[in-house]
């Protein structure tokens, strides 16, 4: 029987056959779910929802990205004229990403009439005036003069501060008279440019460019150094003859190989056999994941592909990321390619993509993105379809691109597919899809604007998320997500995403573990029963623990308070509910000792098991409890 909703003041539609409501703005709606595992979203308003039984996920308010986007606009343009007209460009415009404030999109382009002189160059447009600025240039002479590179630019990237991009090209005129590929950190004050793909300083300072291409360059968190790939062969003891993944400290001008195997009993780190690349640093920089054929890394690597590891730049370890979930302790590792590493905003997890059939659910034979959980070793299969109230996720049928990306909070991600089975398409087009990683519902983004919402005619790649989640850049030849795109060329787009909205809900669980979600506005979240029964129900908050004030008046009901600037999340009451989750915490889990077996409220960083009683060893956590408990900690083993 599907989940049943009685509109006090709207008419609301099932959206792509999942339990997800499209918004009614200002409606207030009853929800009910059924006996299976529901996932139900509500509208803007104030609205009633109940789980009844089953595991279901609850959230009060659609988040951002939910839903159809909220606008499209072309961002590969000249600046605006006289009549505030912005030229098309006359030849392609790819590869787009944000600055870190969101207000410039950098991108790479031939065309002419914004400026090129022929050649691919890095272009930066300003999202609030609309001017355009070709940033692939040389360091200005001493009359303040530059010239465009006269190769072609592969890649370029904004610092994490903005004030600084990485550019990857194969120019001769920028102080280096090579065409290789060579990686450069152009500052975007004073013009000037750092060649970042050389040898480490020698006695007297001196420093060797790469003799051989060099590229797939970024930032670490901080911005002090960058790790790139390439195959030149002096730029460390490096005589292995394959590409390689280094890290070049900005500072110091250090260069450190990664792609090395762990340090035997001399503690000699021996060189990888194969080739490495798409490196990418962990949040606090003491990490590398990259991707290798290389089968000397870890012991028993037979499987002839590449797989993901994960390097620790401490202790030299390293560690197979592309595995199989432990069966009975032991991880299979994938028969099929996997590449393209991201580190989640807390490091405890790695995202690839993978061909590889031997990771579980997936059973489409194609590449698909997957997320391996580092301390519990799980990996789950992230490219799915919605759930439904009859069916689980599903693999897609189609094929993921290379490129894909999260939002900051990893609560949504970003990729593109030829499936036909995502819900809001039937054609084989490589279309940009959000995925909610909370509540499992696909959005289709590459569209135009409301409210015709025409899917993309051709296909759409390499997107680029703002650091807000607001907005996502991607590029694609499709001429019709806007009137007046007659040039037949790629070009570069920024879809706004649908905004999050907010309401004064009542969300009750019922029986069974459930997860809810309050969402802005000031909501009232009720788990079931009981505290400390079988089901254990989650409260979820997006911001860190210290944003919030938690308190109890009579040891049953809970205040969340969100102590943000306006408050977005509101103030919430909680009763019956067992577990609270705040920001990117890993998962914990509550036992139920006490007498009265109120929810502590924890804030900490592993997967931890929290108890009020009976004391363990001394394990480092935040976490308080309502009733003034002593509290202990117990590190799970799986889980």
């Amino acid at each position: 029987m599907p989940a049943r909703f009685r509109p006090h003041r709207a008419v609301l539609a099932l959206a792509c056959a999942s339990l997800a409501l499209q918004p009614s703005p200002a409606a207030a709606d009853d929800f009910f779910g059924t006996a299976g595992n529901d996932v139900i979203v509500g509208t803007s308003g104030g609205d009633f929802i109940e789980g009844l039984a089953g595991d279901d996920l609850l959230r009060g308010d659609p988040a951002v990205g939910d839903g159809p986007i909220a606008a499209v606009r072309r961002v590969s343009t000249g600046g605006p004229d006289a009549n505030g007209d912005e030229a098309e460009g006359d030849e392609s415009s790819t590869f787009p990403a944000f600055s870190p404030d969101g207000t410039k999109v950098v991108f790479r382009s031939y065309a002419q009439s914004l400026g090129s002189n022929g050649l691919q160059q890095a272009m930066i447009k300003d999202l609030a005036t609309g001017g355009i600025e070709i940033v692939s240039t040389t360091a200005p002479d001493a009359g303040g003069n530059v010239e465009q590179g006269d190769g072609s630019v592969f890649e370029a990237k904004f610092s994490p501060d903005g004030q600084k991009i990485l550019i990857n090209t194969d120019s001769s005129n920028f102080g280096i008279p090579l065409f290789k590929r060579k990686i450069f950190e152009k500052n975007l004050s004073n013009g000037d440019l750092v060649l970042v793909s050389s040898s480490e300083p020698d006695v007297n300072g001196e420093t060797v460019a790469a003799n051989q291409n060099s590229f797939e360059a970024s930032y670490s968190a901080d911005g002090s150094r960058v790790v790139f790939t390439s195959i030149a062969t002096n730029l460390s003891d490096d005589q292995n003859g394959v590409a390689d993944v280094f890290v070049k400290d900005l500072v110091t001008g250090a260069v450190t190989m990664v792609s090395l195997a762990a340090p035997d009993s001399n503690g000699v780190e021996a060189p990888s056999n194969g080739n490495s690349r798409f490196g990418a640093f962990s949040p606090d920089g003491t990490k590398v994941a990259f991707s290798s054929a290389a089968d000397n890394l870890v012991a028993d690597d037979v499987n002839g592909k590449y797989d993901v590891f994960v390097k620790d730049l401490v202790t030299g370890l390293v560690t197979l990321v592309s595995s199989s979930s432990p069966i009975t302790g032991v991880e299979i590792a994938g028969d099929g390619h996997s590449t393209r590493p991201i580190f989640s905003p807390d490091g405890g997890r790695v995202a690839f993509l993978s061909e590889s059939t031997t990771f579980g659910d997936d059973a489409n034979a194609a590449a698909d993105i997957f997320v391996k959980d580092l301390t519990t070793r799980e990996v789950t299969l992230l490219t799915t379809t919605a759930p439904t109230q009859t069916t689980p996720s599903m693999p897609t049928d189609g094929v993921t691109g290379e490129n894909f990306a999260f939002d900051k909070t990893w609560s949504g991600l970003f990729f593109s597919s030829t499936a036909t089975n995502l819900g809001q398409d039937a054609d084989t087009v490589r279309h940009l899809f959000r995925k909610d990683l909370n509540a499992g519902t696909v959005s289709l983004v590459s569209t135009s604007a409301p409210p015709n919402l025409v899917p993309a005619e051709a296909d759409v790649i390499s997107p680029s998320v703002s650091a807000d989640g607001s907005m996502v850049a991607f590029s694609t030849p499709s001429g019709n997500l806007i009137s007046g795109d007659t040039n037949v060329f790629s070009d570069v787009f920024v879809a706004t995403l649908s905004p999050g909205t907010g309401g004064d809900d009542v969300i009750k669980g019922g029986d069974g573990a459930d997860t809810l979600i309050g969402g802005p506005g000031d909501d009232t979240l009720v788990g079931d029963d009981a505290i400390g029964d079988d089901a254990i129900d989650t409260a979820v908050f997006p911001g860190p623990r210290h944003r919030y004030d938690v308190s109890t008046a009579d040891g049953v009901t809970y205040t969340i308070q969100d102590k943000a600037a306006g408050s977005p999340e509101g103030t919430d009451t909680l009763t019956t509910v067992e577990l609270l989750k705040f920001g990117s915490d890993a998962p914990v889990s509550v036992s139920n000792p006490g007498p009265n077996n109120l929810p502590p409220v924890v804030g900490a960083i592993g997967p931890l098991k929290v108890k009020a009683g009976a004391a363990v060893g001394p394990v480092e956590v935040v976490a308080t409890d309502p009733e003034g408990d002593p509290l202990a900690v117990t590190v799970l083993s799986g889980g």
